[in-house]
């Protein structure tokens, strides 16, 4: 499951098309089968290069692309509730219901 801090960190300080910019390279990594260490560079409007993400195995790739999957919802609006935060149902189907 994707870091919620790196989500949040994605959509704070990169648009959707940048975001989609690091998945490509990440994806490509990953088919390609690529054995080295990825860096994934962002770049600022004047060319200038503002930072850098490395990864160095199949597993951090997926975690990565499983980040940028959620910082794109996050933009989008598609924010699901964690199921985790709801607290437990009550099943009343042992109940009669009264007329």
């Amino acid at each position: 499951m994707a870091d919620q801090v790196l989500i949040d960190s994605l959509v704070e300080f990169y648009d959707e098309t940048e975001i989609r910019g690091f998945w490509k390279q990440a994806l490509d990594a990953l088919v390609s089968r690529s054995s080295t260490i990825i860096h994934i560079t962002s770049m600022s409007e004047d060319g200038q290069a503002s930072g850098g993400i490395n990864l160095s195995s199949p597993a951090e790739i997926r975690g990565f692309i499983e980040t940028c999957k959620g910082a794109i919802a996050k933009l989008e609006g598609n924010n699901p509730v964690d199921p985790d935060t709801l607290g437990r149902g009550t099943d009343w189907s042992h109940r009669r219901v009264l007329p």
